[in-house]
């Protein structure tokens, strides 16, 4: 992965626990609200509860396990990362469950989570991941991660109500500017102004959902909550502290299985690449990720039980980056980020004042920040350069982050060839025989035009 340059401060002892610590809960406390709103905008309710109660009680679950799934996963590996429910996860079980062609029900969705994670548990035990990861091309790893980010600013601008998608889910739809709309842009104005200002860098996106947050309020699009401090979340956890029940997936939903585990291990292995980078105390001697398998398997018990609370599958945040900027280096930071969760249980009731399109900014800001720092060498790599052609697609025309995926692993072999061919100093031979590469490549793109029939 290419090492982004992050300015690091080093201050001493308190840079290296409090302040990282509260850095991490200020980047990433955005995406409990935003999860939790389109899983119950998508449909999902918990027993015998309606879409008020379900919210508040996914609310309290995502929260109990971001806390308790960052102190763990830091107590054991001793690294500063913090995890919570993936917002790439999220959009794959949204476009399972909307697609008009047999949509899956969520619980079969939370059951396809279980089974991907199950398995990503198994890869990284037996040290399958960290073999992956060393495997893969490093063009295919820039490919995937700023098709990845490129999605994801798409995305933000769908939930920020500035755009809205064709008829059949391509992003080449109409722009609207209404109240929401508004309150998005003055958010992502915020986050970027912030970001240019060096003292309150990193908390670039805080700032930005609270502004958005306030001009809805001042718009009249929200209402302030009759009650700011409740245990009513307390009690809804309580009721529902039992495992949701889930469908296990019938042999139909096979290559749903298999797209969700290929999007797990990009976002994860990319995601652990880049926060590694920026401090060499998180690397290893071969410069990969320090503790990795072991990190891997403590985050893939982790997604399994956040299969079991119908929530989006729990992963490492890309703005654990802030945590490490900000001059955390082990465990200290995830214990504060932890705690400072615990502490929101208490006031959760202003979850109302954050609707998806004040949260938007900050997706819109992630997705800008992986495109940022994997578009350099996007541009300057021949082979990357012919990655980007079918990320663009699958993201763009397709409107789709699996589809883009299969676009690029379908493609990859094929441009190694050309290259191969045309004697790129850089390329090497195909591994196998041009008519399996060949068989190979049409087999994944009559699987991403199938996947794309069914989303239809």
């Amino acid at each position: 992965m290419v090492n982004t340059k992050v300015e690091v401060h080093t201050r001493r002892p308190l840079g290296t626990s409090v302040i990282p610590g509260f850095t991490g809960l200020i980047a990433t406390v955005w995406l409990v609200p935003f999860v939790a709103q389109f899983l119950v905008q998508g449909g999902v309710r918990l027993p015998g509860m309606g879409e008020t109660e379900s919210l508040m009680a996914l609310t309290a679950i995502s929260v109990m396990l971001c806390a308790l799934g960052t102190i763990i996963h830091g107590a054991v590996t001793n690294r500063p990362e913090v995890l919570a429910p993936g917002v790439v996860p999220l959009f794959y079980m949204l476009s399972l469950h909307n697609r008009s062609f047999e949509p899956v029900s969520w619980g079969e969705i939370f059951g396809l989570s279980f089974v991907a994670s199950l398995a990503f548990v198994v890869l990284a035990m037996c040290g399958g991941l960290v073999k992956i990861a060393k495997a893969m091309p490093t063009a295919l790893k820039e490919a995937l991660f700023y098709s990845i980010g490129l999605f994801l600013m798409l995305q933000a601008l769908k939930a920020g109500g500035l755009l809205t998608a064709g008829a059949r889910g391509e992003f080449f739809g109409v722009l609207s500017l209404s109240r929401e709309s508004v309150c998005f842009l003055i958010g992502c104005g915020a986050i970027f102004l912030c970001g240019e200002l060096r003292r309150v860098r990193n908390s670039a996106i805080l700032v930005g959902v609270v502004a958005a947050a306030l001009a809805a309020f001042v718009l009249g699009l929200t209402t302030w909550p009759a009650a700011l401090f409740s245990v009513q979340p307390f009690v809804e956890l309580t009721r529902n502290v039992s495992p949701t029940s889930f469908t296990l997936p019938g042999l139909h939903l096979l290559d749903e299985a298999v797209v969700f585990l290929v999007l797990l291990v990009v976002d994860v292995v990319a995601t652990y690449e880049i926060v590694s980078s920026i401090s060499p105390s998180l690397q290893a001697e071969d410069k990969t990720p320090r503790r990795g398998r072991l990190a891997q398997s403590i985050l893939g018990l982790q997604m399994l039980i956040s299969s079991f609370f119908s929530t989006a599958t729990q992963i490492v945040t890309f703005e654990s980056t802030s945590v490490v900027a900000a001059g955390g280096r082990d465990r200290r930071s995830a214990f504060v980020t932890g705690g400072l969760y615990l502490l929101l249980l208490f006031i959760l009731p202003l979850i109302a004042l954050f609707p998806v399109y004040a949260c938007a900014p900050a997706l819109f800001a992630v997705g800008y920040a992986i495109h940022k720092a994997t578009f350099r060498f996007m541009t300057h790599d021949r082979q990357a350069r012919y990655l980007l052609i079918p990320a663009l697609f699958g993201c763009l025309i397709l409107g789709s982050m699996s589809l883009a995926v299969l676009l690029m692993l379908a493609a990859l072999p094929l441009v190694q060839l050309k290259l191969w061919k045309s004697g790129d100093p850089g390329s090497r031979g195909p591994l196998f025989s041009r008519k399996l590469l060949v068989s190979a490549t049409v087999a994944l793109l009559c699987l991403a035009l199938i996947a794309k029939m069914g989303m239809q």
